[in-house]
């Protein structure tokens, strides 16, 4: 497993722990013909995310925050559910000490 890889390993585990939805996500990085540098599908019940590889790992990582917002229901598009949940994650990460927090996991 790559450094990147097991950075955005312990971003998932930060995510499941603190801001986990009632349904399972899954993560897969992964080449996609999609230009986007991730996205979230609806999957078996649960949620599928998955992350452009090639990104740099900053990227992959505020992609992972952003796709785990849609990754609840009622939040697969881009209105005031998924902006309030996307705002909770955002806020926790970046001023809330997620970043230092993820580090640990």
């Amino acid at each position: 497993m790559t450094k990147n890889r097991r950075r955005l390993k312990q971003v998932e585990a930060w995510l499941r722990l603190h801001h986990s939805p009632r349904s399972p996500v899954r993560v897969r990085v992964e080449r996609f013909k999609e230009d986007h540098l991730g996205f979230c599908t609806e999957d078996d019940g649960g949620f599928l995310i998955r992350i452009r590889p090639c990104a740099p790992i900053h990227e992959q990582i505020e992609t992972l925050l952003h796709e785990w917002a849609h990754a609840a229901k009622g939040c697969m598009n881009h209105g005031k559910r998924w902006g309030a949940r996307h705002q909770r994650i955002y806020h926790h990460w970046f001023d809330g000490g997620g970043q230092d927090e993820s580090r640990a996991l």
